[in-house]
């Protein structure tokens, strides 16, 4: 009975990998679907665009994050000036503990000390300027990047 039981616990080791990846491919494919929807979404928006046109991306965010408990944040990145309220901006949201998800607020005014300059970052590409050309984007299509960070 017992040398049944350690090749049942042994098999059951064997194949706890196997059940975490299949988790994280299943998660990560939902997930880059969602994405996919967004998409539509964004072509869907006013070509004038403001911040207060962000819902209908902001609300598929938050069903991401509510759907899938490995994905840490996710939202969309603009290109400068493609907002007309708003030089730069990041309709990120991230995991919040017990609640709806949180906004990432980030200092977005270059005059400040603590000024987060994402355009800059590594990560940061548009169609207009790939990020190998070292240089600032400066886009006026509407397309932004859309992404999702996972834990």
């Amino acid at each position: 009975m017992l040398d049944r039981v350690e090749r049942a616990a042994d098999t059951e080791r064997r194949h706890a990998p196997s059940a975490v990846l299949d988790r994280v491919c299943t998660t990560l494919e939902q997930v880059f679907g969602e994405i996919a929807g967004i998409r539509g979404v964004v072509l869907d928006l006013p070509p004038a665009l403001r911040r207060g046109d962000l819902a209908p991306i902001r609300d598929r965010v938050h069903a991401i994050l509510a759907r899938a408990p490995l994905v840490a944040g996710a939202g969309m990145v603009f290109a400068p000036d493609v907002l007309e309220d708003a030089p730069l901006w990041l309709e990120w949201w991230r995991r919040a503990t017990g609640g709806p998800p949180a906004f990432l607020a980030v200092e977005l005014d270059p005059a400040r000390p603590d000024f987060y300059d994402y355009v800059r970052a590594e990560w940061f590409t548009t169609r207009a300027t790939p990020a190998s050309a070292g240089s600032p984007a400066r886009s006026s299509t509407t397309a932004a990047r859309t992404s999702t960070s996972s834990r």
